[in-house]
Order: C-alpha cells, then structure tokens, then sequence
C-alpha cells in the first residue's frame, strides 16, 4: 500500500479520507495463491491446469 505523497490516483490510499481509515489495519500478506475451480473444487496447478473462457471465468481443466 501506498502512504506517501506520489501515490497514483487509482490507489485507494492515495485519498487521505482512506489512509487515516486504513492506518490502523493490520496488513494482510498472501506469499503464495492458490487457484481452487469453483465447480470440481480442486486445486489448479501443473497437473490440473486452468483454463480461461472467453467470458473471463476460470475453470481447472479437469
């Protein structure tokens, strides 16, 4: 996140209303996704990769 002055608009916390709201939050680091299919609910990865449909949804291929 963003604190200092040079932020880029599309930075939520590049508004001061937002920073003062968001100073006292914990942050939240994720260090490794994981992408689980919505309709199998298994986990994508090499052996069950996703597969992107024309309408942005991504499902695992299997």
């Amino acid at each position: 996140f963003c604190y200092e002055e040079d932020c880029t608009k599309e930075d939520p916390l590049s508004q001061e209303t937002f920073r003062k709201l968001a100073q006292p939050l914990p942050f939240s680091k994720q260090h490794h996704s994981k992408l689980v299919c919505y309709i199998s609910k298994e986990l994508m990865d090499a052996d069950n990769p996703p597969l992107v449909l024309p309408n942005g949804y991504v499902y695992s291929t299997k």
